[in-house]
């Protein structure tokens, strides 16, 4: 059973390997122990910025829980790309703490996110009922048989329209928010013209922490959690 310090301890100990660059979080400790001014600043950024998401999730445990899950995550991969797109998407409409989290991270020579793209204002979404060009010898009248993945709603990472982009392919940020008419989101369960973050949700796909990050983020759309009644009740008894 691990205390609640020790909890701490071990996610500061992966906010160390971010930090680092070190993936084991025992050796990230000693490495930062001897590291620069510049890396001792970004570990206190690091861990002051998680005791900020646990104070503003106070009520919504997953959120932190979804979050360290991503710093434990990089600890074994270090793969920086991943751990970011993971990150803005969880803290996603909250700039004050994509900007903390920003400010530990390790540079990544990832393309940067394609502002203004595929928003609930600026749907960007291929209309497979428009002609691409006109072509007098050439008409296409149907299609036959449906393709669940291309005609019902899917989500995104699963379109065959638009198909996914592989890691490393280029401009893949551009290419990871296009989308078609039926794709919707992973993370919000909507349809992607109508996701309020797409530009930083649209990288979302079926892995355990994808998973983790779209219950944190549907838990966050219930109401807090109660305080346990143990407590409550331990008081009455006191007062009695």
């Amino acid at each position: 059973h691990t205390t609640v310090d020790g909890r701490q301890r071990l996610d500061e100990a992966a906010a160390r390997s971010v930090v680092s660059g070190v993936r084991r979080p025992a050796a990230a400790e000693t490495h930062v122990a001897a590291a620069s001014p510049e890396q001792q600043q970004r570990l206190q950024s690091a861990v002051s910025f998680l005791r900020r998401v646990k104070d503003e999730f106070v009520g919504h445990k997953s959120m932190y829980q979804a979050l360290v899950l991503c710093l434990h995550d990089f600890a074994e991969s270090d793969d920086a790309v991943d751990m970011r797109e993971k990150g803005d998407a969880l803290l996603a409409g909250r700039p004050h703490l994509l900007e903390g989290f920003h400010s530990f991270l390790p540079l990544t020579h990832d393309e940067p996110a394609v502002a203004g793209l595929g928003t609930k204002d600026d749907p960007l979404c291929i209309d497979l009922d428009e002609e691409e060009e006109d072509d007098d010898d050439v008409e296409i009248v149907g299609q036959a048989g449906a393709n669940p993945l291309a005609d019902f709603p899917h989500p995104r990472h699963t379109c065959v329209v638009c198909p996914f982009p592989e890691r490393g392919q280029s401009n893949r940020r551009e290419r990871t928010v296009v989308c078609c008419r039926q794709c919707y989101c992973f993370l919000c369960d909507v349809p992607a013209s109508e996701c309020p973050h797409w530009t930083l949700h649209a990288p979302a796909r079926a892995d355990s922490n994808w998973e983790a990050i779209r219950g944190a983020l549907r838990d966050l759309r219930s109401p807090p959690q109660p305080p346990p009644l143990r407590s409550s009740l331990s008081s009455r008894r006191r007062c009695a």
